[in-house]
């Protein structure tokens, strides 16, 4: 079998669009989609068209269950506000439907973040602002318990492989649509690919051994920063047109 595994969309249709293109051309079975779908300021509804006809099997973000969640909130963000604008009561009923993990033809499992926290990194401790990579000891802390050897997951949009002593392998596929940004929470860090391209992953499994290749893809990224910019969100355009955090 050959996946095509895809994270952080967030909104950028653009950017979508071109990883699909190049995913056909090498000739993967099926697309796993780690979540986090929707949030920004991009064009939603375009890109989560175009996610539904892709048949993927996916899973909720964190932000996917933001948004869900936001629903019930009297007080919400600027961003949140102009998010639930762009959302129809389709997309939050078939958000709010998708689930947390998922285990795929019995080998592989699928989450957001860490295995319980869709909110946490599994691969990067970040507690010094920059992340770095964790021992296998602390990976292995929030993997103890998936019999699964290969773990799928997302949310810190930095793509990477890790093998623990364990034996288990860790694939990130890195963000389909946002190639950087800066977060407070738990404390202030940025993540920062520093290049505007598309990132995705193709998992390949036989009954012997598995490969895994990543992919950088070019696309039309300042047309996403343009909608960006047209938004108000002056830090989203930066990341997009430069892989970078912060603002011009």
């Amino acid at each position: 079998m050959r996946y095509a595994i895809l994270s952080d969309i967030h909104g950028n249709i653009w950017a979508l669009d071109a990883v699909i293109k190049d995913a056909e051309k090498r000739n993967v079975d099926t697309y796993i989609n780690l979540g986090d779908i929707l949030y920004g300021p991009l064009e939603l509804s375009a890109t989560w068209e175009l996610c539904k006809h892709l048949g993927a099997l996916t899973i909720s973000g964190n932000q996917d269950r933001e948004i869900v969640e936001a629903r019930q909130h009297v007080e919400k963000t600027t961003q949140m506000q102009r998010v639930l604008a762009k959302t129809t009561p389709e997309i939050l009923n078939a958000l709010e439907g998708l689930p947390a993990t998922r285990i795929v033809d019995n080998q592989i499992f699928v989450c957001h973040g860490t295995p319980g926290n869709d909110a946490k990194y599994l691969l990067e401790d970040i507690s010094s602002g920059i992340p770095r990579i964790k021992t296998s000891d602390e990976i292995s802390n929030e993997t103890a318990s998936i019999p699964q050897k290969i773990i799928l997951c997302g949310h810190s949009h930095l793509p990477n492989i890790v093998t623990l002593d364990s034996g288990q392998i860790i694939i990130n596929p890195g963000s389909v649509g946002l190639p950087a940004y800066e977060d407070d929470a738990p404390v202030l860090h940025r993540m920062e690919t520093y290049a505007p391209h598309a990132s995705y992953a193709i998992l390949e499994t036989d009954a012997e051994a598995m490969k895994a290749e990543f992919f950088r893809i070019g696309y039309n990224h300042q047309a996403a920063a343009s909608c960006a910019k047209k938004e108000g969100r002056t830090d989203w355009e930066y990341a997009l047109l430069t892989g970078r955090a912060g603002n011009k």
